[in-house]
Order: structure tokens, then sequence, then C-alpha cells
């Protein structure tokens, strides 16, 4: 999307992005959460976010890196892009859920027992299962061509 494009819908929703997110002007813009970053099973007034970017190093969010569709692996289904997580960030917090192949892998979900949704780069939805291996979700969250998994419901390749 062009970036004046989507500053422009940014700045039609309220929010003003020459000022700090917990500014005055844009902690009024809470008030006015889209359905679309709300979890269905949270309370009616909350303004938290649901969903996050998972952000680092060999990700489709690589900090300081610009990813195209061919640098994710051949079938972008097999790369995770967004996680649920109730980390209880207001949604116009820019928060996203870091990552690093060197650390542990993070805690998502915290809505549904026994798992959690994510987005693939194809746009796909997934229910992750809690009981997944670290090894498997690492993998699932790396764009590198050569990994693979293990995870139900979550394909790797055509």
């Amino acid at each position: 999307m062009d970036r004046e494009l989507y500053n422009a819908a940014i700045k039609e929703c309220g929010y003003d992005i020459n000022q700090p997110w917990d500014s005055p002007v844009n902690l009024t813009v809470l008030k006015t959460m889209p359905p679309v970053y709300h979890h269905p099973s949270d309370k009616p007034d909350s303004t938290e976010s649901a969903y996050y970017a998972v952000v680092g190093k060999g990700t489709a969010f690589a900090p300081g890196e610009v990813i195209s569709y061919t640098d994710i692996k051949e079938w972008p289904a097999s790369t995770l892009m967004l996680a649920e997580s109730r980390s209880k960030s207001p949604w116009t917090k820019p928060v996203d859920i870091a990552y690093s192949e060197d650390a542990t892998v993070p805690r998502f979900g915290g809505f549904t027992a026994h798992g959690y949704l994510v987005l693939s780069c194809d746009g796909g939805v997934h229910f992750i299962s809690d009981s997944v291996s670290p090894e498997n979700l690492r993998s699932f969250i790396s764009r590198d061509q050569s990994d693979t998994f293990e995870i139900p419901g979550v394909p790797y390749r055509y």
C-alpha cells in the first residue's frame, strides 16, 4: 500500500502519527477501536489489541529489512506473520512480539484453551495447539526456505 494512502487512512481514524501514541489526542482514539483489533472473547469495552506481528531477524518482519513475497518460503502458508496474544497493550500502542532464534519462543495465546490463532503470510488463519514443539514453532516463524515443520493443519509445502 502506498505510504500516503496508509497515512490518510490512519488520519481518518483520528490518530495523529506526528504525536506519541499516548498523547491526549491519540488516547481519545482508544475508545473508537475498530472491531478487527478486538478479540471476540474479550470484554466488549476492551481497548487492548489481540493480534501482533512477530518481529525479528529471519521473520516476515525483520527489522531494518524490506521483505518481499519472494523472500518468504516457497509457499507463504508456511511462514507465520501475526499471532494472537493477550498482552494487554492498547490497540494504538506500536507494539509487536519480539522474536530471536537465541531466545525462548514467544508465548502466544491467552484467549482460547489449548492454543491460539495465527495468520500466515498467505492470509490463512490457523489454530495452533499449545502442544506444538518449540522447534516446529521456530520453523513456522522462520521465513527460511529450508525450514520445515509438522504442525497439524499448517502445510509447509505444496
